[in-house]
């Protein structure tokens, strides 16, 4: 499926024009990036994943050239090394935000720590693609004041808008 998803993304007119990308490196259950990373490079895209802040519960994107720029991190998960700096969350026009489910109102179901709330909110300008299974959409989530849904939920089967967002045009199926 995420061959499917890489595939689904790379060619919607969501990414036209876009030159700068922030993914994640996948763990566990959640969509493997990989194929996306690989597209990303193709196009020449700049790539950012993002770096959890010590002791700060909030995360930054760093922009990275290769898997040498990686390390594990907070939780073990693959993340750029501390040298890198930080990328001005200004530049980024597009964030694949992982989910372990998400709903039709574009919130999502993560590990809960709020990390990719508290990011979103940092940049406002970048259009939210939530990046999921198509097994693991439900009609309704539990979510909080401070939750922010994604403008957009991207599986193997669909790219559905679920809300306006700074690229507002519609792309896709609906989700539903």
């Amino acid at each position: 499926e995420s061959e499917a998803a890489a595939m689904r993304l790379f060619s919607s007119p969501l990414i036209d024009g876009k030159g700068a990308v922030m993914l994640y490196a996948s763990i566990r259950s959640e969509v493997d990036t990989g194929p996306f990373i690989r597209l990303a490079r193709e196009r020449g895209m700049r790539l950012a994943l993002p770096r959890v802040v010590r002791g700060e519960r909030k995360m930054e994107a760093v922009w990275v050239q290769g898997r040498d720029d990686l390390a594990p991190g907070a939780m073990g998960i693959l993340e750029p090394r501390p040298h890198l700096p930080a990328a001005d969350p200004e530049e980024l026009e597009l964030v694949i935000v992982p989910g372990l489910g998400f709903d039709r109102q574009g919130y999502r179901l993560g590990y809960g720590a709020g990390y990719y709330d508290k990011f979103l909110a940092g940049v406002p300008g970048a259009v939210w693609v939530g990046l999921t299974y198509e097994a693991c959409l439900v009609d309704s989530l539990p979510h909080e004041d401070h939750d922010l849904p994604v403008h957009y939920i991207l599986t193997g089967a669909r790219l559905a808008a679920v809300r306006p967002g700074p690229s507002a045009f519609p792309v896709g199926e609906s989700f539903g």
